[in-house]
């Protein structure tokens, strides 16, 4: 991005407290992206996003009370034009296909590099999709 143009507003759904502050610096150290909020629980992401909407949400899948995949469907539900992309460590099948049919527009596994992940972040900001290299 250009100096003219204004960080993009980055949201985020993750239960781990140190996963959470670790995406907080990262996003907040980039200088294409802002934190705008971060929830420890799906369901507080769920009811606050239609509030404060922010240009990208990055959520989690493996959470207690309310699976990833859940979170995506149900912010789609309200906000279909939000670009989602699941952050995880899970590599199956299952949870690739469940992200994406729940309305992921991108899928990054938790050990991929910062550069890539904010390189990711911004080809689902331009409406592409993108996948970790190594489950693509």
């Amino acid at each position: 991005m250009n100096a003219q143009t204004p960080p993009k507003t980055v949201s985020l759904v993750e239960d781990e407290p140190l996963v959470r502050e670790r995406l907080r610096r990262m996003i907040d150290g980039s200088r294409d992206f802002t934190l705008l909020r971060a929830y420890s629980s799906g369901a507080a992401a769920v009811s606050d996003l239609p509030l404060h909407r922010p240009d990208l949400l990055i959520t989690d899948l493996g959470m207690p009370n309310m699976r990833g995949e859940e979170v995506i469907a149900r912010v789609k539900a309200t906000l279909p034009d939000l670009p989602i992309v699941a952050y995880t460590v899970f590599e199956d099948e299952d949870s690739i296909l469940g992200a994406i049919r729940a309305g992921a527009n991108g899928y990054i596994l938790k050990d991929t590099p910062e550069q890539l992940i904010l390189a990711e972040l911004q080809v689902v900001l331009l409406g592409g999709s993108t996948l970790t290299p190594r489950i693509a």
